[in-house]
């Protein structure tokens, strides 16, 4: 009779967090947090339970992608999909059904490989940088074998497809700023330059993708823990702000500037500051959460919850220009370790 119990308790876990993440992808608004459910569902009641609620939801997408846009399709919106908020229908216009298939389902196997790397994590009590790394690990294999699939299928076509919907998003905020009237030199410079900032936009192309599966693996994790540490041993990590890279990784990111600066005024062959110009970009995202990390746990040791509050807006509202100075802090952690010389002089005074 307990396991009858425990039985059905698990199956309508599994219904209930696949139904869950299906609709919080559909939402459009919510999409980024689609692998909480299913991370719950593998840390608080094992990894079968997880892959089952991930092969679930992810069979409810495809039947979703596949009725929305029907084989054969031209590159044009389709009935019902012109009014949900579902992935990839800003692409409609610019490809044929079959690549925004893909694209739909490859994005959502994004997010299920990242929740069941997390929900492992957990389980098995993983630092946050090994339970980041391979979250961003499992992400990046969905990820390349998504783009592989779309470019050995469409190849220069859906590159054209691409191409068409940078322009497009573009020329949408040169008017967007037009129409405003809120000109400026940035709006001036993107409406005259628009074809260079298309194809510059192709080019970190790479770049921006790793960033934003960084961005989505660094938020499910944090929000993650905060929601799931109460069923299971996601309290294992007390301290986010101590995420800390491996020392050697510096010398990859000295390793690209040596590439970039070394093309750009000695080899010229292009390609290769193309390549270590987006590998700098990825690592500055990866270095940027570092000097985060850094000062969320500096601004703990303030006593006062207000000044801590205030200091937290602070650096939300500042977060673009302060941007720079924070990939330069987590870069700079790895020879100070602000960390261990604060934890040194509390432990000292103590």
């Amino acid at each position: 009779m307990r396991f009858i119990v425990t039985f059905a308790g698990t199956a309508r876990s599994i219904v209930l967090s696949s139904l869950i993440a299906a609709v919080l992808y559909m939402s459009g608004l919510l999409v980024l947090v689609t692998p909480l459910p299913l991370i719950y569902v593998s840390a608080a009641r094992g990894r079968w339970a997880g892959f089952a609620a991930a092969a679930l939801s992810l069979a409810a997408v495809c039947a979703i992608y596949l009725a929305l846009y029907p084989s054969g399709g031209a590159a044009a919106a389709s009935g019902l999909a012109t009014y949900l908020p579902i992935p990839g229908e800003g692409l409609a216009g610019f490809m044929q059904h079959g690549s925004l298939r893909v694209i739909g389902i490859g994005y959502f196997a994004f997010y299920v490989a990242v929740a069941l790397a997390l929900g492992e994590g957990a389980r098995f009590r993983w630092s946050v940088s090994r339970w980041g790394g391979i979250g961003l690990l499992a992400g990046g294999c969905v990820i390349a074998a998504v783009s592989s699939w779309l470019l050995a299928s469409g190849g220069s076509a859906i590159l054209q497809g691409i191409d068409a919907y940078v322009k497009f998003v573009v020329n949408q905020i040169v008017e967007a700023n037009a129409a405003s009237g809120a000109a400026s030199t940035q709006a001036a410079l993107l409406a005259d330059h628009a074809d260079e900032v298309t194809a510059f936009i192709l080019q970190m192309m790479p770049s921006l993708v790793s960033v934003f599966a960084i961005f989505a693996v660094v938020v499910n994790l944090v929000i993650g823990r905060r929601l799931i540490k109460n069923h299971h041993p996601f309290s294992h990590v007390h301290n986010v702000a101590r995420f800390r890279l491996p020392d050697v990784m510096v010398w990859a990111v000295i390793a690209a500037g040596v590439s970039f600066f070394g093309d750009r005024y000695a080899a010229h062959t292009g390609w290769l500051s193309l390549v270590a110009l987006n590998c700098i970009i990825v690592l500055g995202a990866l270095y940027f959460f570092q000097g985060l990390a850094v000062t969320v746990y500096l601004l703990q040791g303030i006593r006062f919850p207000l000044l801590r509050t205030l200091a937290y807006v602070a650096m939300i509202i500042f977060l673009q220009a302060a941007s720079v100075m924070l990939v330069l802090l987590g870069v700079a952690d790895v020879w100070v370790d602000f960390r261990l010389r604060r934890w040194r002089a509390l432990h000292h005074q103590s």
